[in-house]
């Protein structure tokens, strides 16, 4: 959905009187609508499934989950570190009842023996009620090359389209866009304007005229991944040790288990696959990313990791995104495609 019926959308659940349940990776959106949150994720390197339900607004539940897993991490290793400290006392006292120079039949060393071995029962059966230490699914990390840099006055991109077609239909016209340096660009609009049509003449543009690496994130993965690869196949083509060993970090950074990293790519999940072409754009060292809705399939978990590492990142980047989050923390320039041209906003 563009921006407007986003925003539409949300006006109309906060007015209606009926309940609405909803799945969304929009965090604004989230923030803007929602009263209670069903949080459904993968623990323990995605082996163990957990939910949490609770009625209250998602920024109040991020503020509360956040505390209540502090604390409970807190009160897991102090429980543990009591018990350490509980059983170090016990072998002490133990060895000290061993070695007492009394017979071995001396009633009063079998019955301190005894009382020993219950207090060691006791203090393992407690054990049983410790808490664990919270396992909570874990963020993606996305580590581009800090030496890429884009010098202020490069030129990236000097674009003058008279008109915007596909089939032969006229979507807009009088384009001009003007790129420099690592500036981070962002193109909005109403869907089906054009702006993934637009994405990839800008794509070819920069091809043509630069010698700049690129990368490009489509909105339909597979013009860019073939289904029968697997990940690492699809990252090292020559089998080199050490840019295998360099596709396993990186796609362990992004929380990629050692079995999805060697299955085909036609069993990953749409956020699985924009992590894989992210890190084919970042073994390549891309110093031009061109990306069409680039947070659109991660979670609330991943799309805040992702926008703080774009916005870090010192290459240009040209992007379409929908994604309020992402125009106001990434786009240091966002333009409006319509009919009659780009605006900038």
């Amino acid at each position: 959905m563009d921006i407007g019926t986003i925003e539409w959308l949300e006006r109309f659940i906060q007015q209606t009187s009926i309940p609405v349940i909803f799945v969304s990776h929009d965090e604004t959106f989230i923030s803007n609508t929602a009263n209670a949150i069903i949080h459904i994720e993968l623990t323990n390197r995605k082996q163990t499934p957990k939910y949490t339900f609770t009625r209250e607004p998602y920024e109040s539940y991020l503020f509360h989950r956040e505390n209540n897993l502090q604390k409970q991490e807190q009160i897991a290793k102090k429980q543990v570190s009591d018990y350490k400290k509980q059983v170090n006392k016990w072998h002490d006292v133990w060895n000290k009842a061993e070695h007492q120079n009394v017979s071995r039949s001396d009633p009063r060393l079998q019955k301190k023996i005894k009382s020993l071995k219950n207090q060691k029962k006791r203090m393992d059966k407690a054990t049983e009620d410790f808490l664990e230490i919270p396992g909570v699914e874990e963020a993606s990390e996305f580590h581009f090359d800090s030496t890429i840099h884009v010098h202020r006055h490069k030129k990236i991109l000097e674009l003058s389209l008279e008109t915007l077609e596909i089939a032969n239909k006229q979507l807009s016209q009088n384009i001009k866009l003007s790129i420099t340096g690592e500036e981070k660009v962002a193109i909005i609009g109403e869907n089906r304007i054009g702006k993934s049509t637009l994405l990839k003449i800008i794509m070819d543009q920069i091809k043509e005229h630069s010698s700049l690496k690129i990368g490009y994130m489509p909105q339909n993965y597979e013009d860019l991944l073939d289904p029968t690869l697997s990940p690492i196949r699809f990252l090292v083509t020559t089998g080199e040790k050490e840019a295998m060993t360099k596709a396993f970090t990186h796609l362990g950074s992004m929380k990629f288990t050692s079995d999805e990293m060697q299955q085909t790519i036609r069993h990953l999940s749409g956020g699985q696959k924009a992590k894989l072409l992210l890190v084919k754009m970042i073994m390549d060292g891309c110093e031009v990313l061109i990306l069409d809705e680039p947070t659109r399939n991660f979670s609330p978990l991943t799309t805040p990791v992702l926008c703080q590492a774009l916005a870090q990142y010192g290459g240009a980047i040209i992007s379409v995104s929908h994604d309020r989050r992402y125009l106001k923390e990434v786009a240091s320039t966002i333009y409006e495609l319509t009919s009659e041209g780009l605006t900038k906003k």
